[in-house]
């Protein structure tokens, strides 16, 4: 028989300013027999209090899902979970992990199961981090002629996204990155709901090993708020592949058989490129002061991996001058050289090549330099001149032979 990962009841507790849906878990040690205990929760403003779900287990079994998989453990309920994600993990998530995941083991669920729908207000919500993504579903959720599935809730956790190991640093960088967001939110009138977890202490993998059942957990500990929740898809539908190195390449799957009798979780804007994203959110005005990308503190002239590559995407479509407010434009151009290096060098030795190689097309394409920043007005004319411009296979440096 499996070792066990044990789930104890819910319940909850308060402050003046926060409810907290609590649950221990007894993990098998690792130094032998028996087990050890840790106190996971999720935290809200004190009006969402009751919201909170203590009749269902479910939030607890998707949070310890991957470490119950890393490990090979089962999982054991002392409480309910909801039957359609019991149904939906082990007829399909399981099985699937268990054939072609990597790095998993597979797990086994012990739980008495209930069909029951629980109380909800059933809004729709949005996880918000500010990035390309995000704002890309924003644009297509609220566009939709489909009203009841616009996004009056806009979610920003805390579960791993602003730092994979807890503590002071990531504290620091949630409170930057939701002071931006509640601006944002007040200024074009959405609410604004914000969960925060000790979940990084507890899990073992990075986040992107295991970010959808992180962030997913978070909402299913207060479904009784959400009948529809969008969570923003890091890929397209091509890339779809069940890997341990960036657990959103599955989402399409996960987030189906996540969803229970009282939350539809989808995966939003999987059909778009990264490139299609950023001529969408371009396109958004509302995103032109609030854009963050950033994987530090959203510096103007920040260095980071996601600013370089989301200015040279701007940049190459003719839009980046619409987000001066977000970005250094002088310092863009100071330093213009740097990052196309640094483009070219991941456009052939590494990365996830679609990231990098449609901006390094669309510059060959449009004619542009890779060696000196060019006034939006020239770009326009060059896009023109090359209107029908034809590559070919020789223009790319990947398909070039090295002796």
């Amino acid at each position: 028989m499996n070792k066990r990962i044990i789930i104890e009841k819910p319940y909850i507790t308060t402050t003046a300013a926060h409810a907290t849906l609590n649950c221990n878990i007894k993990s098998p040690s690792k130094e032998g027999e028996g087990y050890t205990d840790f106190l996971l929760h999720y935290s809200v403003p004190i009006e969402y209090k009751k919201y909170l779900v203590t009749k269902r287990c479910d939030a607890f079994v998707v949070a310890v899902f991957p470490q119950a998989c890393l490990y090979g453990y089962d999982i054991e309920c002392k409480v309910p979970m909801s039957e359609r994600l019991y149904f939906q993990l082990d007829t399909m998530q399981i099985p699937a992990i268990d054939n072609y995941h990597p790095n998993w083991l597979k797990t086994k669920i012990h739980a008495k199961l209930s069909h029951k729908r629980l109380p909800s207000e059933e809004h729709t919500g949005l996880a918000f981090s500010a990035g390309v993504d995000a704002f890309y579903s924003l644009k297509l959720t609220t566009e939709t002629l489909a009203e009841h599935y616009h996004p009056d809730y806009l979610v920003f956790l805390k579960v791993g996204g602003t730092g994979s190991k807890g503590g002071e640093k990531e504290e620091k960088i949630y409170q930057i990155r939701v002071k931006r967001i509640k601006k944002f939110c007040k200024e074009y009138g959405y609410k604004l709901l914000e969960i925060t977890s000790n979940l990084t202490e507890y899990l073992e993998d990075k986040n992107v090993h295991n970010h959808t059942y992180r962030s997913m957990s978070a909402i299913l500990a207060i479904q009784g708020l959400f009948s529809t929740f969008y969570y923003s898809s890091g890929l397209e539908l091509n890339e779809f592949r069940l890997s341990y190195r960036f657990c959103g390449a599955y989402d399409l799957l996960t987030l189906q058989n996540l969803s229970t009798e009282n939350t539809q979780f989808y995966s939003s804007g999987l059909s778009a490129s990264r490139i299609q994203k950023v001529k969408g959110i371009a396109e958004f005005e509302p995103s032109y002061a609030h854009l963050d990308s950033c994987l530090k503190r959203r510096r103007p002239d920040c260095d980071c991996i996601k600013c370089i590559r989301t200015r040279l995407e701007l940049y190459a479509m003719g839009d980046l001058e619409k987000y001066d407010k977000v970005y250094d434009m002088e310092n863009f151009k100071n330093t213009f050289k740097e990052q196309t290096d640094f483009l070219i060098d991941k456009t052939v030795n590494g990365g996830i090549p679609s990231t990098y190689r449609d901006i390094y097309i669309s510059f060959l394409q449009k004619g542009l330099s890779f060696e000196e920043y060019q006034p939006l007005e020239i770009r326009q004319q060059l896009e023109i001149k090359n209107a029908d411009k034809i590559l070919n296979e020789s223009d790319f440096p990947w398909n070039q032979q090295t002796p």
